[in-house]
């Protein structure tokens, strides 16, 4: 792949798809590798490979393996091996030390080790953030979702 096409699959992939695409050929070339790496068709052998693919496709926060995460999966590869995984210098602790301190200078506050078992716990709060993937969302917001909640996609499974 050259790096007009690797440009051509990346701005097909994040744009807001209200227009055709700048490179037509873009979702041709993805949909290929996406279907070659979600399905029997072929894809990466071996253990580590599909280990290695697998956690880059979790990052999709749906079921595995699917053609969603498998797209997932090529892009956020795919950026990788363009530009590098960004990390932040001094570690992802520095986000959430930097989300604390805007926070607190707009007047707001955070707690931390604090665990939520219900969200009517936080019915007075304005915002709220929680710390958590999707299956263990379901156990404090049961009160508040529909009852077919964690029977879809936001319940994730590995075969």
């Amino acid at each position: 792949m050259t790096s007009i096409d690797a440009a051509g699959v990346v701005d097909f992939v994040l744009a807001g798809r209200r227009t055709l695409p700048r490179d037509p050929l873009a979702p041709l070339l993805l949909a290929r590798r996406v279907l070659r790496h979600s399905t029997s068709l072929g894809g990466f052998r071996g253990e580590k490979a599909a280990a290695l693919l697998t956690g880059v496709a979790a990052h999709a926060m749906g079921r595995l393996p699917s053609i969603a995460s498998a797209a997932v999966a090529m892009l956020l590869g795919h950026l990788a091996h363009g530009s590098g995984w960004p990390l932040p210098r001094g570690g992802s602790a520095r986000i959430a030390g930097a989300m604390a301190v805007d926070i607190t200078a707009h007047g707001g506050l955070y707690h931390t080790g604090s665990p939520v078992t219900d969200l009517r716990q936080l019915r007075h709060a304005r915002t709220v953030f929680l710390d958590t993937g999707p299956k263990t969302f379901l156990a404090p917001a049961a009160s508040r979702l529909p009852s077919t909640a964690g029977t879809s996609a936001c319940s994730p499974t590995v075969p």
